[in-house]
């Protein structure tokens, strides 16, 4: 639902700067442009997933490493068990804050290419 929302927005932007009085230099730029709005987004949706997978990986490992960890007292096993579980813990919370790091910068140039486009292709 939200690719077709986003092919209508982006066809829709593209006819709106293609029907303006835009040198051909202009029109050019803006149809370039225009062109890559889907293959980003599409890449954008996919690190995602991503992020959400590496999330939820995060999330299963910081439960392993809790109930670990309430048992690391009994034993020496037990607590080299709960080290071991920590550190896989550490490793995804990572993964999941460099995958975050990523979505968050492809969507902001992302967001600020719709800005450009808007404001020097879509002319009233």
């Amino acid at each position: 639902m939200k690719r077709i929302f986003f092919l209508s927005f982006a066809a829709l932007l593209f006819a709106s700067a293609s029907s303006v009085a835009l040198t051909p230099t202009e029109a050019a730029d803006c149809r370039s442009l225009a062109a890559t709005f889907a293959p980003r987004k599409a890449a954008l949706d996919e690190k995602i997933e991503t992020r959400d997978a590496l999330a939820a990986e995060a999330e299963a490992f910081g439960e392993a490493w809790e109930n670990a960890a309430a048992l690391q007292s009994f034993s020496r096993a037990a607590a080299d068990e709960a080290d071991a579980a920590k550190a896989e813990f550490d490793a995804a919370k990572d993964r999941f804050e460099q995958a975050e790091a990523d979505v968050q910068s492809t969507g902001a140039a992302l967001n600020a290419d719709f800005r450009r486009f808007n404001a020097g292709c879509v002319k009233e």
